[in-house]
Order: structure tokens, then C-alpha cells, then sequence
């Protein structure tokens, strides 16, 4: 499969690009441009939204056909978590950027507290990808991931805080709600905040490290990092920290319209919550498989 990757993207202008006249035969290598697999795949596609199997089928081809000359594709589709890796390789190898999302098998409804490390990658994965200004940039997923709507660019636009800049706290403790950041006693885990007088500890979804903000008054006097299992800062200080939303960023209105069709909900779960049931409620998030080209790899 590495192989048959880094052949394939390598006609799109990445490392050692291959001939021209290989398009042909490499573009049905990769996926499911082999025809006898077309008419296997849509209807899985297609079981997410029947009206859209007949107009997603075609794409699964075209990569052989009039994209294949001018546009790489911008999701490369496999099997599970290991693939991703295997084709991450190659696909950097290759000379693109890749944006790894993890295997999620929930089904609509499920109480999600289980795969929060999931959501916590996809919107990690999806943020970053949204930033990155590369031309040759690529999402590589498991066709589980996709068979879900997922968080648009617009959801995922974070906010900066920088060292001298004055807020209010209760401002700031609305949108890390609105966010989806859990506010706790102890941080302990990425999506958590902890606002306690002029301490503030967030653990931001993208970073590997919670910060810990000083404030003088209402000004940021320093920003560190620190160690969530020792609770202990580290001796350097950050200029700014950049927050991102855990799914979306989302408006007061739309964080209560969430948060009253969740509590109306009827489920056995102990907890019902944006981070629980968030994701299913959540409006506005992409059927990726239409809004971008893609291919199968196998």
C-alpha cells in the first residue's frame, strides 16, 4: 500500500514525481478507482445519507479521470488506525503534509465520554489542518471517521491570550464553556480549565502541556507551562497561548440551544452534557466525503 501511495501523490508534484504517462495506471492502483469496487463502496457511503450514494459514486472513480491530471486528491481513505500510519508515511514521503484522524466507530446517539480522546484528536487534526497554509496538504482518515459529519473550519478558529493583555474572567469562563472545556478543581486531562482568582489553568486540546496564567488584577502578568501530574510549572514563560475549541467555538445562542435539546434528550446516561452528546447536536459540521476530493488506498 506505501508503495502504491507515494507512486500516486508523487504524479501530483511531490518527491521523484513519476511520468506523466503512469497517471493511467497509477490513479486505479490506489482506491477505489478499480470499478469493481465502485458499486461496493457507494451504498456504504450512501447508507449515512441515501440521496447522496448516486452523486458520491462518481467521485470515487474520477480520481482516474478528469482530477486525475489537475487536482491531487485532499483525503486519502483507509481502513483503520495502523493504515493510517502506513499511508502517513508515504504520503510524507511523497512531499505532503498529512492531518492523521483517528478511527471513530461511535454511533449516532452514543454517550461519547467513552472517545473523548478521539474527539479530542479530531478536532486537534482538523484545527491544524484548517491552519495550515501548505499547497500540498492531506487529510488521511479510516472511512469510519467519515461516514460522520465532522467539525468545519469555521467551528475550529481558537483564540490567542498574551503575556500584558487584560480580560475578565467571567468572560473568559463563558467561551472556554461555550469551547467545551470541562471547568475542574485539578487539571488533569486536555478540554479542562480551572479558574480560581487570579490563577488560571487551561489545558488547551492542541498542546501537549496546560498552561498556567498569573494575573495582576485583571492584566496576564505571566504565561507557563507546567506538569499536570505534578501540578509544578516549568521555569520558561510564554508570550501567548493559543486556546482551541474542543468541536466547535460556539455562539452563547447556540451553546443553549445545544445544551436544551441535550437535557431534553432521552437517555439512560448518567451525565448529559456538551462533551457527553455535543457532538451529535452540534449544527453546521461537514460531510467531508462531498466537500473534498478523495481516494481509497488498500
Amino acid at each position: 500500500m506505501q508503495a502504491k501511495i507515494y507512486e500516486y501523490l508523487s504524479f501530483f508534484g511531490g518527491k521523484g514525481a513519476v511520468n506523466t504517462t503512469k497517471s493511467a495506471a497509477t490513479a486505479p492502483q490506489i482506491g477505489a478507482v478499480n470499478t469493481t469496487k465502485s458499486a461496493a463502496l457507494a451504498p456504504q457511503i450512501g447508507a449515512v445519507n441515501t440521496t447522496k450514494s448516486a452523486a458520491l459514486a462518481p467521485q470515487i472513480s474520477a480520481v482516474n479521470t478528469t482530477k486525475s491530471a489537475a487536482l491531487a486528491p485532499q483525503i486519502i481513505i483507509v481502513n483503520n488506525n495502523a493504515q493510517v500510519a502506513l499511508a502517513a508515511a508515504a504520503a510524507s514521503y511523497a512531499g505532503f503534509e498529512c492531518f492523521c484522524l483517528p478511527e471513530f466507530i461511535a454511533k449516532r446517539g452514543d454517550d461519547l465520554r467513552s472517545f473523548s480522546s478521539e474527539l479530542f484528536k479530531i478536532s486537534e487534526v482538523l484545527g491544524a489542518f484548517y491552519k495550515s497554509v501548505s499547497p500540498k496538504k492531506l487529510i488521511i482518515s479510516p472511512f469510519s471517521t467519515l461516514l460522520h459529519n465532522l467539525p468545519a473550519k469555521e467551528h475550529l478558529s481558537g483564540f490567542t491570550l498574551k503575556k500584558g493583555e487584560k480580560i475578565a474572567s467571567d468572560a473568559l469562563k463563558d467561551k472556554l464553556l461555550h469551547f467545551g472545556y470541562n471547568l475542574v478543581d485539578i487539571i488533569q486531562d486536555k478540554g479542562e480549565a480551572r479558574l480560581s482568582g487570579e490563577i488560571i489553568d487551561i489545558f488547551s486540546i492542541d498542546s501537549a502541556k496546560p498552561v498556567r496564567i498569573l494575573l495582576d488584577f485583571d492584566e496576564i502578568e505571566s504565561i507557563k507551562s507546567f506538569d499536570e501530574a505534578t501540578q509544578k510549572s516549568d521555569d520558561g514563560e510564554l508570550d501567548s497561548v493559543y486556546i482551541a475549541p474542543f468541536l466547535a467555538a460556539l455562539t452563547s445562542s447556540d451553546y443553549e440551544r445545544v445544551n436544551d435539546e441535550i437535557s431534553a434528550l432521552d437517555s439512560d446516561a448518567l451525565i448529559k452534557d456538551l462533551n457527553s452528546f455535543g457532538f451529535w447536536y452540534i449544527s453546521g459540521f461537514k460531510d467531508y466525503l462531498s466537500e473534498f476530493s478523495f481516494v481509497f488506498a488498500n
